[in-house]
């Protein structure tokens, strides 16, 4: 940008405005980690809109306002980081959220990692937040969300379950989980306003499952047992019977799970010819 403009400015490639408060864009193609200068108050509409080759973006203490789709289709972003003396934004995990993280802005692209949790804190998952995540295949919503904006998981090509331990958030449009053509959602027992499909996609149950193939299931300290998989706060019931054909159930075991898993062992396994179990919620 020539110097005599009088309304914007370059700083390493990147256009602002005169002032240097606006960043107003940041060319496509480039490269590596960009930090924002600390003059910046306002990040413009669409200002890193398909920057592809960014990794790493840092705002700092100033910055007051970020503009629709600013961080849109950086697909190989992996972390935005904020100042810790920001007052409106700050970043957790290199995921980007308003200052009480109630609202989730934007889940970086390129983040390693298949499932994520969203934080118990967040009541509004914003429009585009997980657009074009294509390494995510699976992500558990919490209760406290009741909104989830537009577009908010699209192209999450690899999606194939989403987790809601809620009621059914209200959303802002039919394409939240547009092109997401594996994904699957799933509901607790009890909570309300579920159909057979959500957002375009098929719904189903959540229950409670035997994890038969991680290192827990089997004979561990001459007691079988196995990890139960399922929501934080849920009850589950394990029952046995020795004739699936003709079973009697006997409850073994009710707990509430304090994380998403609990281990259960019978040191009763050896008393019997044959054991078999289920999983119920009371």
């Amino acid at each position: 940008m020539d110097d005599s403009s009088p309304y914007y400015s370059s700083l390493d490639g990147v256009l602002f405005d005169k002032s240097h408060t606006t960043l107003v864009l940041c060319p496509e193609g480039k490269a590596g980690s960009y930090t924002i200068p600390n003059s910046v108050t306002n990040i413009g509409d669409s200002a890193f809109r398909d920057c592809t080759s960014l990794t790493n973006i840092t705002i700092g203490s100033s910055v007051a306002s970020i503009g629709s789709y600013a961080f849109y289709s950086c697909t190989n972003l992996t972390a935005i980081t904020v100042d810790t003396d920001n007052t409106a934004y700050c970043s957790v995990d290199g995921v980007l959220f308003n200052k009480n993280q109630t609202t989730l802005i934007q889940y970086p692209g390129g983040k390693a990692g298949s499932d994520y949790t969203i934080p118990n804190s967040v009541t509004n998952i914003g429009s585009y937040a997980f657009d074009k995540c294509t390494n995510l295949t699976s992500v558990t919503i919490p209760n406290s969300v009741t909104s989830i904006g537009s577009g908010a998981f699209s192209y999450c090509t690899k999606l194939t379950v989403v987790y809601f331990q809620g009621n059914a958030p209200r959303l802002g449009g039919s394409s939240v989980f547009y092109s997401d053509s594996n994904a699957t959602v799933y509901f607790l027992p009890g909570t309300a306003g579920w159909d057979t499909t959500f957002g375009g996609r098929p719904t189903a149950v959540w229950e409670p499952r035997v994890q038969t193939s991680d290192a827990s299931f089997g004979v561990l300290t001459n007691q079988f047992g196995f990890n139960i998989s399922w929501a934080s706060g849920m009850a589950v019931a394990v029952d046995a019977c020795t004739d699936p054909a003709n079973p009697v159930w006997e409850p073994l075991q009710t707990n509430t799970l304090t994380g998403d898993s609990l281990y259960f062992s019978d040191p009763q396994w050896t008393n019997h010819p044959g054991r078999f179990y289920r999983l119920r919620w009371p």
